[in-house]
């Protein structure tokens, strides 16, 4: 039977136990309030068969934080035992890899060198002074934090879709259900050599040419939404860590080691938005911003390349502002044209097609595939429906946590009663929804009890579940989004067959 992975296993040379002991310390608010749950060999009790109980430890855990020093990868243990079964988990089985640098080492001849430090392996914690090593290892833990908790994300997203019958199906059931879809224009495209079937699909002709016009639309906007997204994540807020290590230390060099990483990724985000920049199309969809950013991006791209910290910060807030209006003016351009999508009257008037097949002929392996095809379709649009719904909801709470956090927490009191009225999430199904309303109501006491650590605690803990979900209901977007356009590329060749 195999093992639920469900916690963090430290792996450590006993020379760096202090490191061990540091990080622990950091971790300890997330262990004590139940977001991680961490293994490392002092849990061994006196008289255990150590190796079993590590054997267990590591088929048990989700994700593994190595502390990766000389001692480290000198370690026969490690090295025969350890590390190999983590590689190998993470290969095959989802473990996720964290690590960080606790002092120089020649990690880039080993393995580890493929996976992406928590910190930056030029600067070990080793070459901090104190009051910078502290914060150095709160940034690692926010980072362990942020990676398990996308795991549970996943977790608690499966567990929704197989308890919850209405709900949106997962990534491989809308795959499936695509290709049914897909399967079933396909077979009307056979039908369509009979000139009756033609001249029944005939009449529905301007809900084919409105469906194929919107999936673009709606596929369009979708990718512009998860470009911003990656800006968000992978670049913007990475870059501003950046600038403020150059602006505490202007004279150290060393800051902008990790500078050409940095432009590898603006290049990629660029690239993404040159290709739906088309004049005529940006002009169309309304979104006359994107030249404008991708210009941003090119001068912060050089900012980077010169070492130029004044004109790096002067395209971060040109950055800052793009992402605090145009994600949310793009949710709204996504949900108008998911509504415009006509998919719910194309799949009831192919319905009428299929009732008309059923009287006139006798069924054929084409009509019974159509039939299904039709079938699929209906569940794609109801799908979207109720996973726009969702995205919609998750944005604007997004949105508003985003503001009060930017105002600081010492204004929540007053704003927090329309925030919790807003997480109550009406109408969404999944079982993540109570344990966030659990995370409002204790976020709700701490408020009433002015305990500012509390306050800190829980509001993290609430902002970090609607993110995690957020983010989740993007990759289903995206996903749903991609496949409808997969499922009606036969609309074309139906449309050619009308003419």
């Amino acid at each position: 039977m195999t093992e639920v992975r469900s916690q963090i296993f430290i792996s450590y040379s006993h020379e760096d136990t202090q490191w061990l002991d540091m990080l622990q310390t950091n971790l300890k608010p997330l262990i004590r309030g139940g977001e991680i749950k961490l293994w490392d060999d002092t849990r061994i009790k006196p008289g255990s068969l150590w190796r079993e109980e590590i054997e267990k430890a590591l088929a048990t855990a989700k994700a593994a934080v190595l502390l990766v020093s000389p001692d480290f990868l000198a370690s026969e243990f490690i090295s025969a035992h350890e590390l190999p079964r983590l590689l190998e988990a993470a290969k095959n089985e989802g473990l996720k890899i964290l690590w960080f640098a606790v002092r120089p080492s020649m990690y880039q001849r080993t393995e580890i060198e493929r996976y992406q430090a928590l910190n930056d392996p030029g600067r070990p914690l080793s070459e901090f002074p104190d009051a910078l090593r502290d914060r150095e290892l709160v940034e690692i833990c926010k980072k362990i934090e942020e990676a398990c908790a996308s795991d549970e994300l996943l977790r608690e997203a499966a567990v929704a879709q197989e308890a919850k019958p209405g709900g949106l199906p997962g990534a491989a059931e809308v795959a499936e259900t695509s290709r049914s879809a897909q399967k079933g224009l396909e077979a009307l495209i056979k039908l369509m050599s009979d000139a009756a079937v033609r001249e029944d699909v005939g009449k529905f002709e301007a809900l084919f040419h409105s469906s194929a016009k919107q999936i673009g639309v709606l596929g369009y906007y979708k990718e512009l939404h998860d470009q911003l997204h990656t800006l968000q994540l992978q670049s913007y807020q990475r870059l501003v860590g950046l600038l403020q290590d150059v602006k505490k230390s202007p004279d150290d060099s060393s800051a902008w080691e990790n500078g050409f990483e940095h432009e590898m990724v603006i290049q990629e985000i660029k690239c993404g938005l040159e290709q739906l920049a088309d004049p005529e199309i940006v002009s169309q969809r309304g979104v006359s911003w994107v030249p404008r950013l991708i210009d941003t991006l090119k001068r912060l791209s050089q900012a980077l390349k010169t070492c130029d910290a004044g004109q790096m910060e002067k395209e971060l807030g040109n950055v800052r502002r793009a992402l605090g209006v145009e994600p949310d003016r793009l949710n709204l351009r996504l949900i108008e044209a998911a509504r415009a999508l006509p998919l719910t009257e194309l799949v009831n008037s192919l319905s009428r097609v299929c009732d008309r097949l059923d009287r006139g002929r006798a069924a054929s392996g084409a009509v019974g595939c159509f039939k299904e095809g039709v079938g699929a379709l209906g569940k794609l649009a109801s799908g979207l429906d109720y996973l726009i719904g969702q995205h919609d909801k998750l944005q604007r709470l997004d949105v508003e946590l985003m503001r009060a956090e930017a105002e600081g927490l010492a204004e929540l009191a007053g704003s927090w009663p329309d925030l919790k009225k807003e997480a109550q999430c009406e109408g969404l199904t999944e079982e993540w929804v109570p344990l966030l309303a659990e995370d409002a109501e204790k976020l709700t006491q701490a408020i009433a009890a002015q305990e500012p650590n509390q306050i800190r605690q829980y509001f993290r803990r609430f902002r970090t579940r609607v993110s995690r979900h957020f983010y989740q209901a993007d990759l289903m977007l995206k996903k749903l989004c991609e496949e409808l356009s997969r499922a009606g590329e036969p609309i074309a060749t139906v449309l050619e067959m009308i003419k």
